[in-house]
Parts: structure tokens; sequence; C-alpha cells
């Protein structure tokens, strides 16, 4: 009797002390997932101090796109899978639900619209916030509402046997009504940041910031010397997937039809735009322009030019052409090619245009 008593005494003492090693019941207990909300914020580039603004002022909406995948933490050999993925134009308030014992990537981007605008594709949104089905992305309608529709997580975005998600954030090409058109541009004239978080841990934080790349680039044209009464047109003439710009142009550098650079007055002598990269993983790109020099009467040369482009800079091509206005004297076009930092956002004239 006194050994069942003291038997029954060492059961007790072991509930007693749920912490002790050995102790499966309670290590069962603590490792179990536990579902949590975390917050989700912006840093980088999106949100530097300056003095200048980055570009000029544009009336525009504000999107971001955000994909979410996930790890099990004692799985770290196993393919990662979708967890959630959402369309926002409130940067403001974003949270997710997230459940601990496994560790998250998160990839973002945040397309501010300027003189391209995003655009409804078979009233829904295209590139860059389409589905990786390329279907459509799953969101409808106004900006006003994206915000409402919160994540979509994995459980309720099935397609056939493939989980879907945003497949195009990393890409530069958006849907954008441009020159008139409506169609997809991979070089889109409109503020991009991209950035990601490769590794979070749920039990350890409660937030998270995600820091923001600026991913665009500038190129600015300056006449410095070309012969009176004549003028330069410029093209993007860059060979891309066996395909030509005059034939294929989406795929290029959209440049104004009317501009036409002279030495005729202040505005001719000058142009500047602002384009998002097409791969926001890479900072440059190679593009190949064409300069059509008119010297009037139906009479025109034509030079190329290749131009490496930088993510935050402008490329300066400043123009000379020494040559006369005869078709029989050909002339030659010099370019005096320099990089300027594109100057920095102001983040109170961002947080205006994000609301």
């Amino acid at each position: 009797m006194l050994l069942l008593l003291l038997g029954g005494f060492a059961s007790c003492g072991g509930d007693l002390n749920p912490e002790d090693e050995g102790n499966y019941r309670h290590q069962k207990v603590k490792d179990k997932p536990v579902m949590k909300t975390i917050r989700l914020q912006f840093g980088g580039d999106y949100v530097s101090e300056s003095e200048e603004p980055l570009l000029r002022a544009e009336d525009g909406n504000t999107y971001v796109g955000i994909n979410v995948y996930r790890t099990k933490k004692d799985q770290k050999d196993v393919k990662e899978e979708v967890y959630a993925y959402g369309l926002f134009n409130d940067k403001d308030g974003i949270s997710l639900n997230v459940l601990t014992g496994y560790e998250y990537r998160f990839e973002a981007t945040i397309l501010i619209e300027q003189e391209d605008r995003l655009v409804l594709k078979a009233d829904e949104y295209g590139e860059p916030f389409e589905r990786r089905d390329a279907t459509s992305s799953g969101f409808k309608g106004s900006p006003k509402n994206l915000f409402n529709e919160g994540f979509k997580y994995a459980s309720t975005a099935i397609i056939g046997d493939e989980t879907t998600y945003l497949g195009q954030l990393s890409s530069g090409t958006a849907y954008i009504t441009a020159l008139g058109m409506s169609r997809a541009m991979q070089y889109p004239r409109v503020k991009r940041f991209y950035g990601s978080v490769e590794s979070f841990d749920p039990s350890v934080r409660d937030s998270i910031e995600i820091s923001m790349g600026y991913k665009c680039f500038g190129i600015k044209f300056l006449v410095e010397s070309i012969p009176a009464g004549t003028s330069v047109k410029v093209i993007d003439n860059t060979d891309n997937a066996n395909h030509k710009a005059d034939t294929d142009p989406q795929y290029f550098l959209q440049f104004p039809s009317d501009i036409n650079l002279s030495m005729d007055s202040e505005e001719t002598k000058t142009w500047e735009g602002v384009y998002s990269l097409n791969d926001l993983k890479k900072s440059t790109k190679d593009f190949r322009l064409m300069f059509i020099w008119d010297k009037g009467n139906d009479v025109t040369e034509e030079f190329n030019y290749p131009i490496t482009v930088t993510a935050k800079k402008q490329k300066v091509l400043k123009l000379n052409i020494d040559g006369e206005v005869n078709k029989l004297k050909p002339g030659n076009i010099i370019l005096n090619m320099e990089d300027t930092e594109l100057e920095e956002e102001n983040p109170e004239d961002i947080i205006k245009d994000f609301h």
C-alpha cells in the first residue's frame, strides 16, 4: 500500500513540473503551431529622406502587390509553398495571419502611376498583378476596393493542382494605358519599387519591415549643337527576343511621337523621361537608340547608338551633329554621355500619394 501511494505521488509530481526535461506531453503542447497576426511595413528607398523630389509630382493611384511563401522549420530541404498573396492600395494597416513553426519569405512591389496608367484587363488587373496561371489577378473593380479584399490564402486560391500567386512581381512589365493604347509594357513610365525578405520567423517578431529599392532609370536628351533648320527624332531600335521595335513596340522604350529635337527653342532642346526596369532584380539594362537626323527636303540620316541605363541613375545624352545640310555629304552624330543621380523622393510626397 505504501508503495502504491509513493507511486501516486511520483506521478503527480511529474504533472506538477511540466517543464522537466523529457516531459513529452508538455513539449508537444509547447511546439503546437499558433496562429498570429503580423503587421507589414515598408522601408528602404521608399521612405528615405531628401530635400528634393525624385520625380515631378503626378496624380495617380498607388498599388502594392505582395507574395508570401513558407517553409517548415524542421524541413529546410522541402520546397517552399505559396502561402498567400494580396493587392492593396493603402500601405498602412496591412496584416497577415501566419502560423508559428514555419519561416516565411516575402516579396513585394509598389507601383505608383505616373505618365502611364494601370488599367483593368478583362475586368481584372493584369501585369504585374496577374496570377501565375496568366488568367486574371483575382482583384476586380475600383482601386478603392482593393484594400478591403485583403490577402488571398493558399487554401482558397487553388487553380487545378497549382497554388496561384502574383507571378510577375519581380518583372517591370505592367498592363497600362500608354500613348493612347492599352497593352503590356516592359518599361512603363511609372514609379516602381521592389523588395523582399528571405526569412521571417513569426515566433520571434510580430511585425516585419520590407526594404524597398527604387527600380527606375531616367533618360535625358540635351541638344548642344544641331545645324539650323534641322531636327532629330529618337526611337528605340533594341533587338529583343528576335523582334524589332517597329514591329513589336510594346516591349521597348516608348518616346512620344512628337519628340523632334532641334535648336529652335528651349522646349525642343531637351526631353527627359523616367521608366521602370523590366527585371527588378537587376540594376542595369542595355538599349540601342536610333537618332534620325532630318535635314529637310525628305533627306535623313540614321545613327545607332548603344547605351546602358542603371537603376536610380539618369542617362544624360548631349547631342551634337557635325555635318552639313547636304545629301551628298554625310554628317556625324556625336553623343557625350554622363550619368547623374536621380533625386531622392520626399517621403511626405509619397505618403500623400499613398492613402
